[in-house]
């Protein structure tokens, strides 16, 4: 018997292909065949050449009801990258929770993810653990409070973090509302629109940095790296990092500082 190669969908399932089987044992003459073969992949993770353990063989033929079968059979098959994963809980929700996706993205057997726009929040939790993908783009705000990200791109309409950590190659980009009390984020560059009040700051790094804050102030709890740094903001902003002496800019005002 054989099974079919897969693409990632978070489940273990197989599919056997029982038609090219050969059942050793028969009289000769008998007729038996084997059918309604259940497949299993070892876990769920993509890879190559995975084992696939096979069992609830049924039998069937003239000559069937003569035996039985015995010992166990594997096969081998592939479960292969997949291209995206999305979203379909109507609201907000736990991202480990596989019910919320059509497959659950984590570790990194997932390219890209899609959060279309809606009510809630989407909460990266501590049982999403590590999780690699080459770009997320969110339509509803996302709020981390452990684990580790490593994505390409990082597009959202709101981010919250209180711990864990964000790694983007490309660029870090969050239009609407931002809050970051702990953890951290690094990425080649970060941009930030708070559209209303205040955007918090506690530990980011880029070598480009652009922060604006629409109608309210910029502060900074922790330090912030980089090589060109520009803020804008409504009601002033204040940067007192680590080393540096607190810095206030009025309302209105570009500030352009390397760190």
């Amino acid at each position: 018997m054989t099974a079919l190669n897969k693409v990632y969908d978070g489940k273990t399932d197989a599919t056997v292909v029982t038609s090219g089987a050969t059942l050793t044992g028969l009289v000769s003459g008998d007729s038996v065949t084997v059918s309604n073969a259940k497949g299993v992949f070892t876990d769920k993770n993509v890879g190559a050449a995975k084992t696939v353990q096979i069992s609830n063989l049924t039998l069937s033929g003239g000559d069937a009801g003569n035996y039985a079968t015995s010992g166990s059979s594997t096969t081998k098959a592939d479960i292969t990258l997949r291209p995206l994963s999305t979203w379909t809980a109507a609201a907000g929700g736990q991202w480990s929770a596989a019910g919320n996706w059509d497959a659950l993205p984590d570790g990194s057997n997932v390219l890209a993810v899609s959060i279309p726009a809606g009510a809630g929040v989407i909460v990266y939790d501590g049982g999403a653990g590590n999780t690699t993908l080459q770009s997320l783009s969110s339509g509803r705000t996302l709020s981390m409070g452990g684990g580790s990200l490593q994505v390409g791109d990082f597009d959202s309409i709101g981010f919250v973090q209180s711990d864990g950590s964000v790694s983007a190659v490309g660029s870090f980009r969050v239009i609407g509302d931002f809050n970051q009390s702990g953890g951290s984020i690094n990425a080649s560059s970060i941009g930030v629109v708070q559209r209303s009040g205040t955007l918090t700051f506690s530990n980011i790094g880029a070598t480009t940095v652009s922060l604006s804050a629409v109608t309210g102030a910029i502060t900074q709890t922790g330090p912030v790296v980089s090589s060109g740094l520009t803020t804008e903001s409504a009601t002033g902003t204040i940067l007192n990092g680590p080393g540096k002496p607190n810095q206030r800019l009025d309302r209105n005002q570009f500030w352009r500082w390397q760190y």
